[in-house]
């Protein structure tokens, strides 16, 4: 169910579009008339969408918009009004909108396609979420994942336990941009943790941590429990902990098969916060490198056993040759024999490698103790009841029993050493490296098996690392190459063929990079000097050449990779294709020269400049020229004027205050006001602009546009004049032609109910006169139906008088028209309705009225014009 807010000032639509939309059984709609009300319920309730109408009371849909997205809220936002302007569509997108649609027509479709916008604009922004997030997960797994086969790739290669602990921690340092840290080793028998490798870590403090008790707090947490300590702010924990120039520190348990060996300590002498990601990846790094110490170890007590067993064997077989030699004397000395058999008996029983008897039959007549604890089952158990194959996996059973039958035949064509999968009385499968041989002259055999599980599980991890390694290296979009200190391509992904156009990379390996590869082979030379001077390069650009000779644009990110011995190995890096890039580029620079063209045919000019009392010009177009007769050069920086100074003085505060409001509240500003150009005139500009912020909401200059608007403002306030007229004479005519209709249907009325013929017929006479006085007033809208396009003119006052008594009753007043008719004024023909409007009030008012009379005479050089009539007059008390 998509919940939905949708704001208007009409309860009725909001009525309307709650139904529509909620009838689609996808929505719930709440309904709220006001902006100031929608961000009270944004704030209380969760939705998947708002939708705004444009004209509100408070705040309009573009201001809430802006409010919203400030919030940091992100929600798809629909605006659905009638304005459609094209600039509030503009602004309504620029501002952050999902999508505008314009109100009108049909409600039904209009609300289909509403809210198929609403659903297209959710799953956008579902889309984009998902997207984001699964990008975030497989960049840090790709993190986690390459430091991690750095780890296990160098740690793989060390020969001992003091290699392995000095190259791992060195690896993590570097890798994850620590400063210092150590590792510990766990003894379970004594409960404690020492710390057997460290680096850059003060002498105080290792005095303190040398030796810690595993199940004391809080290292308990650690080597008991397995969890990781973490401690942000290290310094501000107490005056103590401050003295070592440590800010952070974490421990992390390390791990084999989910039991602790150890402990990896490390430390950030600039970082007071320790991350998630980098916890994670540490603890994927601990995981590792457990296992690696219980393997070295394992396999250091598997070698050294091994060797006290050769050395036992080696012994025994000295023995028996001498027994054979001498068998005469064997038999003769019975003592020396049992004695012999003694101390083959303790040999056997000692050595630290499995070692069984077996008779002909199969059946296991003598087992050491090492190998009763490998097998579960006691000695007792075992010896004399128990055959060989009762340990053996079903799977290798069949091959096995034919080896024991070759050797049995023939030892000589049976193999001496072999691997199988032995069984524990647990069921538990280990994996076993057999050495195996007849006891000369008997029909027994003799067997020392040696664990090998450990190792077989990290070839197996090794293996599937460097599986991943390969997987990454073919599948990866960019180009992973590397080359010897001759220049030639020695190693390079699949990606490498694609990019260059050739059908395998056997192509181009061995071949000398500069003459095969480069598009230009001097280019080489070039790269090789950066990369020799930094000992790296990061998004070196450069042509490369297509095995069809066409170039392609690449960028490079590259080091030296080096010998053990720390001699050059060559050269590696990454290759990715910009050829998509230089196109953009290509077209950008299009994009400002038609910019450019663009701004030089402006009707105005263009400009940047600081927020001062001034307005110090740092940018302005040539433009300014034809509208202030000044240069850019004069008004940049002030070099000569400052355009405030352009301003009339009337206005430079008022423009200042204005200006400023819009600012505060981030907003785009419009303002009309007059300046003075170079030659002294006037003229009234109209300016656009906005002011650009900082990340940090800090101020940075004003950028907008300016245009001549001088004679526009001509025609709007001439326009705004023939509206006034326009509502006078609409008024006036309204007023005059209501009260002829209201007689005219009173003569009409009468007439019907008359029947003397001479009184109807003088009825519908008046009614005629009324009729003739409508037209005229209707002639004169006529005429005047093009007011503010016809110019005043000069016109004769007496014609005007003469003309407006033809629009009242002239029977009941008598009109005495003084003016010359030579007299002429310069004024609009409206006068007219004027003066009939001063005849009808003095018909309607004057009561006793008889005579009316217009004259005029000079006053202080104007000319004045009266009328006067014979009525009551006006009472004192209304008089103005």
């Amino acid at each position: 169910m998509t919940k939905i807010l949708y704001v208007d000032d009409e309860p009725t639509l909001l009525e309307l579009g709650k139904l529509f939309l909620e009838r689609t059984g996808q929505c719930s709609v709440d309904t709220v008339s006001s902006a100031p009300q929608a961000l009270k319920k944004l704030n209380s309730k969760p939705y998947d969408a708002i939708i705004s109408d444009y004209e509100m009371p408070e705040m309009n849909g573009i201001e809430f918009l802006k409010t919203v997205r400030t919030s940091g809220n992100q929600l798809p936002f629909i605006l659905f009004t009638g304005r459609g302007r094209e600039e509030v569509v503009i602004q309504a997108l620029n501002e952050g909108a999902d999508f505008y649609l314009q109100k009108g027509g049909d409600p039904k479709p209009q609300f289909t396609e509403l809210y198929h916008k609403i659903r297209q604009a959710v799953l956008q922004r579902e889309a984009g979420e998902a997207l984001r997030k699964a990008h975030e997960s497989l960049q840090h797994q790709t993190d986690i994942l390459k430091i991690l086969n750095t780890v296990i790739t160098k740690t793989h290669k060390t020969e001992s336990l003091s290699e392995l602990f000095q190259v791992s921690l060195d690896l993590t340092l570097q890798l994850l941009h620590f400063d210092g840290g150590g590792i510990y080793l766990l003894d379970k028998e004594k409960k404690t943790a020492s710390l057997v490798h460290y680096k850059n870590l003060p002498d105080e403090f290792i005095s303190r941590v040398r030796k810690v008790n595993a199940d004391a707090q809080p290292y308990d947490a650690l080597f008991v429990r397995g969890e990781p300590l973490i401690s942000h702010h290290y310094s501000s924990i107490s005056p103590e902990a401050s003295q070592y120039n440590i800010e952070s520190l974490v421990s992390i348990p390390l791990l084999s098969k989910g039991i602790i060996v150890g402990a990896l300590n490390l430390c950030s002498a600039k970082r007071s916060v320790i991350s998630d990601q980098e916890v994670e990846t540490l603890l994927s790094i601990g995981s590792e490198l457990g296992t690696v110490i219980n393997r070295m170890t394992t396999e250091e007590e598997l070698r050294i056993k091994a060797e006290e067993l050769h050395a036992a064997y080696e012994e025994i077989v000295a023995t028996e040759e001498e027994l054979r030699q001498n068998l005469d004397d064997f038999r003769r000395s019975e003592e020396a024999l049992h004695e012999s058999e003694e101390s083959y008996r303790t040999v056997f029983q000692n050595t630290g490698t499995a070692t069984v008897v077996l008779e002909e039959d199969g059946i296991i007549s003598l087992a050491n103790n090492t190998f009763a604890s490998m097998s579960g089952y006691t000695r007792e158990e075992i010896e004399g009841k128990m055959r060989w194959v009762d340990f053996v996996h079903p799977d290798d059973l069949s091959w096995m029993r034919i080896e024991n039958r070759r050797r049995m035949d023939d030892e000589s064509q049976a193999l001496p050493h072999y691997e199988f999968r032995f069984i524990t009385r647990s069921g538990e499968i280990r994996e076993i490296y057999l050495t195996i041989g007849v006891i000369p002259n008997k029909k027994r055999s003799i067997a020392s098996l040696l664990d090998i599980t450990q190792k077989k599980r990290a070839i197996r991890s090794l293996e599937k690392s460097e599986a991943l390694y390969r997987s990454v290296i073919e599948n990866i979009q960019d180009v992973y190459y590397r080359s010897n200190p001759e220049g030639e391509l020695i190693m390079v992904s699949p990606s490498g063929a694609t990019l260059l156009g050739y059908d395998s990379i056997d192509e181009i390996l061995g071949k000398p990079i500069a003459e095969t590869l480069y598009f230009n082979p001097g280019d080489r030379d070039e790269f090789l000097h950066s990369l020799c001077t930094n000992g790296f390069v990061r998004n070196y650009e450069t042509r490369l050449r297509k095995k069809d000779g066409s170039p392609v644009y690449v960028s490079t990110s590259s080091h030296y990779y080096y010998h053990e011995s720390g001699s050059i190995a060559g050269v590696e890096g990454i290759i990715r294709d910009i050829t998509d890039k230089k196109v953009v580029e290509k077209a950008l620079f299009e994009s400002e020269r038609a910019y450019s063209t663009m701004i030089s045919n402006l009707p105005g000019f263009v400009y940047r400049r600081a927020n001062d009392t001034d307005w110090t010009m740092e940018f302005i177009s040539d433009g300014c020229i034809a509208i202030t007769g000044y240069s850019p050069d004069d008004l940049l920086h002030n070099a000569t004027i400052s355009y405030n100074s352009l301003v009339h003085p009337d206005y430079q505060q008022t423009l200042w205050e204005t200006i400023q409001k819009f600012l505060y509240n981030k907003g785009m500003f419009e303002v009309e006001y007059p300046v003075i150009t170079k030659s002294g005139n006037t003229r009234w500009v109209w300016e656009r602009g906005r002011g650009i912020f900082s990340e940090d909401d800090r101020l940075l200059f004003l950028e907008g546009f300016i245009t001549d608007v001088t004679d526009r403002r001509r025609v709007k306030d001439a326009l705004r004049q023939s509206n006034n007229k326009i509502r006078l004479l609409t008024s006036l005519t309204r007023h005059d032609i209501v009260n002829n209709l209201l007689m005219l249907k009173g003569y009409q009325e009468i007439a019907l109910e008359t029947q003397e013929l001479s009184a109807v017929y003088d009825y519908i006479s008046k009614a005629h006169e009324i009729t003739n006085r409508i037209e005229s007033i209707i002639g004169f809208t006529r005429e005047y139906e093009g007011l503010g396009m016809a110019n005043s003119a000069w016109i004769s006052v007496y014609s005007l008088i003469e003309s407006a008594q033809a629009e009242v009753p002239t029977d009941i007043i008598k009109i005495e028209n003084t003016i010359l008719p030579s007299l002429k004024v310069f004024a609009d023909p409206i006068l007219q309705k004027v003066f009939s409007t001063f005849i009808d009030n003095s018909i309607r008012h004057g009561k006793t009225v008889t005579k009316g009379t217009f004259h005029s005479r000079e006053v202080n050089g104007d000319l004045v014009l009266f009328y006067r009539d014979d009525g009551i007059g006006i009472d004192p008390a209304k008089k103005k």
